[in-house]
């Protein structure tokens, strides 16, 4: 029940936080690219190298981070703090899903590009 909380408080901060760009995009850049290239959303190349460096930084990941995941305080991880291996796969999700992906969709896929293209690249990206 636990991960399905979870997985349903990241499809709503999803659709919250896609609502904006999506329609910026569907107004102001649906003449100027495709919505994935708008965004940034390209698959990457696949090579044994990448895969190689990805299976070396989720192992050290691992070991570092997952025998303390559900001891820090902040207030994200306090609510699973004391639920010991039960609590890894929702933090991953909400490490990974809810503030990655929806940190770099939001801020460097949409208003970061947007600050880019009206002030420059170095008021921009300071911005």
């Amino acid at each position: 029940m636990l991960i399905l909380d979870v997985l349903r408080s990241c499809l709503l901060a999803g659709v919250v936080l896609g609502l904006v760009p999506v329609e910026w995009w569907s107004f102001k850049g649906r003449k100027q690219a495709k919505f994935t290239l708008y965004f940034g959303l390209i698959r990457p190349k696949k090579t044994r190298q990448a895969a190689f460096m990805i299976g070396i930084y989720g192992l050290i990941w691992g070991i570092t981070h997952l025998p303390y995941l559900t001891q820090y305080t902040q207030p994200s991880a306090s609510l699973y703090a004391g639920m010991g291996s039960t609590a890894i796969f929702p933090i991953l999700i909400i490490s990974f899903v809810q503030t990655g992906f929806l940190e770099e969709f939001l801020f460097r896929g949409f208003l970061n590009k947007r600050l880019v293209c009206r002030f420059g690249v170095y008021r921009g990206v300071l911005l």
